[in-house]
């Protein structure tokens, strides 16, 4: 992940700095360093018990929660400053909804190479997106007018990024920005020998607030 932020995205992230981390990391990250570029290492910070001291080199106090070593306080003296925190709504989590994982659909992902499905939405509709895997892979969507346009010509209009594996059912909703052909693209790149299962589904919510199948052309 932090590999594709600073490779294709130079200018968005000024520096990284890990929060107290185990003291294997440091040991990880040394036999890792020869082969990352200086812009890497300079980039991301990894600290250990005295990661509040190693923040403030990099953040001002003023922007710090007192948790964090700063000075920045919260509503009723919370240290954390909770307030300023987007946390996810109370309620069920994706793997209780048996509705979605009973019936998510699943294809792989050979080593080295790509799976494109093709969509047909029009602008504004909204997508819903299920995805449950073990292991690591790349996704990124592309937009094209005609469905028979050549992929040099699709627009990326959904970032490109890696997905880590993860334990529970990722979700996430997404809104079609031009009515056309969407070109879902899932990348098994790294791999010398190994498919990725992905299991997913994507729907399409209706007016009504209804989940319909998003149909692959």
């Amino acid at each position: 992940m932090w590999g594709t932020l600073l490779e294709q995205y130079p200018d968005l992230i000024n520096k990284i700095v890990v929060v107290n981390c185990p003291k294997f990391m440091n040991l990880v990250w040394k036999a890792c360093t020869p082969f990352i570029s200086e812009g890497y290492k300079n980039k991301i910070i990894l600290t250990g018990d005295d990661w509040r001291e190693e923040l403030r080199k990099h953040v001002h106090p003023s922007c710090l929660p007192v948790h964090y070593g700063g000075t920045l306080i919260g509503p009723d003296d919370d240290p954390h400053c909770r307030h300023l925190i987007d946390y996810p709504p109370s309620g069920t989590f994706p793997d209780d909804l048996p509705e979605i994982v009973e019936n998510l659909k699943a294809f792989t992902i050979p080593a080295g190479q790509e799976v494109v499905q093709t969509y047909h939405w029009r602008e504004g509709q909204l997508l819903e997106f299920f995805v449950k895997h073990s292991q690591e892979f790349t996704m990124i969507i592309m937009y094209s007018r005609e469905e028979q346009a050549e992929e040099c010509e699709w627009l990326e209009v959904y970032a490109g990024c890696e997905r880590p594996a993860l334990t529970k059912l990722d979700t996430w909703t997404w809104q079609a920005p031009y009515t056309g052909f969407y070109h879902v693209k899932y990348g098994n790149e790294k791999a010398w020998f190994l498919g990725i299962s992905v299991n997913y589904r994507i729907y399409s919510i209706e007016a009504d607030g209804s989940r319909v199948d998003a149909k692959i052309l």
